[in-house]
């Protein structure tokens, strides 16, 4: 049994090794490993303190809520004025094997309102479906076809570097723009100071299952009232994949994106940063494609939390640093802060689960020994049930908060429709997303191999 164990973890080294990661990376895999199992067990065997972590996470959440509310209230929301001047624009559509929304999305991004001509182009990366076919109904769009597919970020910079436009408009296959989303995001780039990139309202296309319903909630406050009060003070830390306008020098001066980033819309937002440019919002509406299915939902934010771990990591110099103005003393700080707390969030929630069954498990089998013929579950409520409440009441209103003012950006009415998905992205979705978060952790500490 010895030997066994030895045999397992020699093994298990063997695999840090060829990763890269060696001893040093074994060990802190294990150590971290080790603390979430000292944080379970200590809420396991101490839940009353449970009521401390909703108390500490509450505040902030308040915190970071009235600042957002406040800030919209005290600052003035940037509309830059018409445009006179019609910078070159250039729309890059990468793709590979989009040949079920291609189609849709072509004909979205050649309906854009400009008062001057603009180039599209289709990044075909060695597509195996329709792809071509489609293509042909499209004389009037350039296509990069690649015979091996090289991936988004590879792509997008070969075509960056070939083009010669003033503006490069990035949009996803699936995703499809409204006509005025060059009217609305292009002003920005003259109003604004040092502006590198622009970032529309992200919202859900298609709501046929109700995974898609529940993402449709999230993307009205995370790409809604969250942005825009964030671009108040350059808060953004992600250039939207769907659509993104950027402004060509600034691409090619911080070199294109990472081609080796799970998510490359994010790190792109933090280079810019690091290199002195903000980002800028505008509130025009671009639907895009979500996952239909658990399965793809979960892929999506396996990678879309394993880059988010590593982005922060990379760019932890920001962290508190006077040198990015609001962005480093708040907005990165923030970010670092929520994803922590995703982690412990799982950890305590689990705890507390195991403990519940625990209880449950020992009064039914004191039941059988002693003879009694009913249970009493009234533990069940000793466990900082007014703490949680507070919690959890806080919560709601605070989503409630952002959700009302982002949906109140696009002029939708609130409907009886939303009331469920609603009801389950508030009370499901932080199990899910702590759960994902925590995978993710542990796939980047172990180096697991890198999926689109």
């Amino acid at each position: 049994m010895l030997a066994s164990k030895k045999n397992f973890g020699l093994v298990v080294l063997m695999a840090f090794k060829e990763q890269n990661l060696g001893v040093f990376g074994f060990f802190k895999f294990f150590f971290v490993l080790i603390i979430f199992a000292a944080i379970f067990l200590f809420v396991f065997f101490n839940p009353q303190y449970a009521r401390w972590y909703y108390v500490l996470v509450a505040s902030i959440g308040l915190y970071i809520a009235v600042f957002y509310v406040l800030t919209n209230r005290l600052e003035s929301a940037v509309f830059p004025p018409a445009l006179k001047k019609f910078p070159t624009v250039t729309v890059l559509i990468p793709s590979y094997n989009g040949g079920a929304t291609l189609q849709r999305c072509l004909e979205s991004v050649l309906s854009f309102n400009y008062s001057r001509s603009f180039e599209v182009i289709v990044i075909d990366d060695a597509s195996t479906d329709n792809t071509s076919e489609i293509l042909k109904s499209f004389p009037q769009v350039k296509v990069i076809r690649h015979q091996k597919n090289l991936g988004k970020a590879k792509g997008l910079n070969k075509a960056i570097g070939k083009i010669k436009s003033e503006l490069v408009v990035c949009v996803d296959s699936d995703t499809y723009p409204n006509p005025n989303v060059l009217l609305d995001c292009v002003p920005h780039f003259y109003h604004g100071t040092r502006v590198g990139a622009v970032a529309p309202f992200i919202t859900v296309a298609s709501t046929k299952t109700f995974i898609q319903k529940m993402q449709e909630i999230e993307y009205y406050s995370g790409f809604g009232f969250y942005s825009k009060v964030a671009a108040m003070l350059d808060g953004l830390y992600v250039t939207p994949g769907p659509l993104s306008v950027f402004k060509r020098s600034a691409l090619l001066e911080i070199k294109g994106f990472d081609e080796d980033n799970l998510t490359e819309d994010m790190e792109i937002a933090l280079r810019l940063h690091d290199y002195g440019y903000s980002l800028a919002y505008s509130p025009t509406q671009v639907p895009t494609e979500v996952p239909a299915t658990v399965r793809g939902f979960y892929r999506q934010r396996l990678r879309w939390y394993r880059g988010t771990i590593f982005n922060i990591l990379k760019y932890k110099k920001m962290f508190f640093s006077s040198r990015f103005n609001e962005f480093g003393k708040f907005f990165f700080p923030a970010l670092t802060v929520f994803v922590v707390t995703t982690f412990l969030s799982f950890i305590v929630i689990w705890g507390l689960i195991f403990f519940n069954i625990f209880q449950v498990l020992q009064i039914f089998f004191l039941s059988l020994l002693f003879g009694q013929s009913q249970l009493s579950l009234s533990f069940l409520g000793n466990i900082t049930v007014s703490s949680l409440w507070v919690f959890i009441g806080l919560a709601v209103l605070l989503w409630y908060v952002f959700f009302a003012e982002s949906i109140s950006m696009l002029s939708i009415k609130k409907s009886a429709q939303m009331a469920l998905p609603a009801i389950a992205t508030i009370f499901l979705y932080p199990l899910i997303i702590s759960f994902i978060y925590t995978v993710s952790l542990f796939k980047e500490l172990n180096a697991s191999k890198r999926a689109w």
